[in-house]
């Protein structure tokens, strides 16, 4: 029995050293891959930013503005809404929001809002189309269908959409060796505001809008800056900044504070 349990002793013992070893070469080889993989990183990093070439934001802001700026106009109107960029117009429609109350619904609608002209920006690493639209006629539109004539338009009090913009979030691709651009958000910005009776329904009003232009404004000018012609179109604008900075094509951008990088 003595000489049975040291031999199973030793047996052990030289299981758990061949484990202990096999371990410690598994761990040397994980490390070994891992710092293989990490070398290559580090140099392939090195070498995408020796491909990379700086452009000025202000300058991209600039052609941003001369040649999708400068063409883009809006129209918000319950039946005959549009968006136009580089001669290319989308039209849409907005659906009526209905305020149920004791005796006749109230319905309000936009009618007849046009931008009145577009401006851009550049701020923490975004580019920004600012749609502004007029001011003194600017309203969501209050009617009481089945209302006597004379109070048909008068019963339900019309909102004001004060100092009334789109602000549309750009983010710049490489498209077509150059580059362009993809909406990355909408916001609705203004002020809308009333007297009378429809105050307390004027959240439930404003959130409706504010939704429905929203989402008619990306996915309207989405798809007008998604269009085959505009992308190229744009990215043949941008070419010529590409050759300028001595590159071929461009494989993939991003920003930094004040520089769009170019990659190839």
């Amino acid at each position: 029995m003595k000489t049975i349990y040291i031999k199973t002793l030793c047996f052990l013992s030289l299981v758990s050293t061949i484990g202990i070893q096999a371990q410690s070469k598994i761990g040397d080889n994980k490390r070994l891959m891992t710092n293989q993989s990490l070398n290559k990183k580090i140099q392939l990093t090195a070498s995408d930013v020796s491909m990379c070439k700086p452009m000025d934001v202000r300058r991209t802001e600039a052609l941003l503005r001369a040649r999708v700026g400068n063409t883009l106009k809006m129209r918000l109107d319950r039946s005959d809404g549009y968006v136009e960029i580089l001669g290319k117009r989308q039209g849409f429609a907005f659906t009526e929001f209905v305020y149920k109350k004791p005796g006749h619904n109230w319905r309000y609608f936009l009618q007849d809002i046009n931008s009145t002209g577009i401006n851009t920006s550049y701020k923490n690493k975004n580019y920004y189309l600012n749609i502004l639209f007029e001011t003194d006629r600017a309203e969501i539109k209050g009617r009481c269908p089945g209302c006597l004539n004379r109070f048909e338009d008068s019963r339900a009090p019309d909102i004001q959409w004060r100092n009334p913009k789109i602000k549309i979030k750009l983010k710049p691709v490489a498209h077509n060796g150059s580059f362009t651009f993809d909406i990355a958000a909408v916001e609705i910005e203004g002020k809308f505001e009333t007297n009378g009776a429809i105050r307390a329904a004027l959240p439930s009003i404003i959130i409706h809008f504010k939704k429905q232009i929203r989402k008619a404004a990306e996915s309207q000018i989405k798809m007008v800056l998604n269009s085959g012609q505009v992308k190229r179109m744009l990215a043949n604008v941008f070419k010529d900044e590409v050759r300028n900075l001595g590159m071929t094509t461009v494989r993939l951008v991003d920003v930094s504070k004040s520089n769009i990088f170019l990659c190839q």
